[in-house]
């Protein structure tokens, strides 16, 4: 969805510092991406989100198979998830998207 540019600019310098965080651990992490990387979260309902920025780590991305991997979008919740508010987000809006990013085996 497109955004204004201002945020644009904070979702860039936000994935610019998890890509070099990630580059910088890559023994640990399995997998990170932008809001254009999708994942099918483990929830009794299907539930697909793409979080502004986001790792899993090796150890939950290697429970999946390779085929599960390759999927479009994996079932699987990242280990970490960050945001971009926008102004006319309230914090009750971002604080219940966080939530669903929350399931037993998601973000810590």
């Amino acid at each position: 969805m497109p955004v204004s540019s201002l945020a644009g600019q904070r979702e860039a310098v936000l994935i610019t510092r998890v890509t070099n965080w990630c580059l910088n651990n890559c023994r640990i992490v399995g997998q990170f991406g932008s809001s254009q990387s999708c994942y099918n979260l483990p929830l009794p309902k299907p539930t697909v989100r793409g979080p502004d920025a986001s790792v899993v780590l090796t150890a939950r991305w290697n429970t999946l198979s390779t085929n599960e991997q390759a999927e479009a979008f994996p079932r699987v919740a990242p280990n970490f998830v960050a945001e971009i508010r926008s102004d006319n987000d309230s914090w009750e809006y971002c604080h219940n998207k966080m939530l669903v990013y929350m399931v037993d085996e998601g973000i810590n």
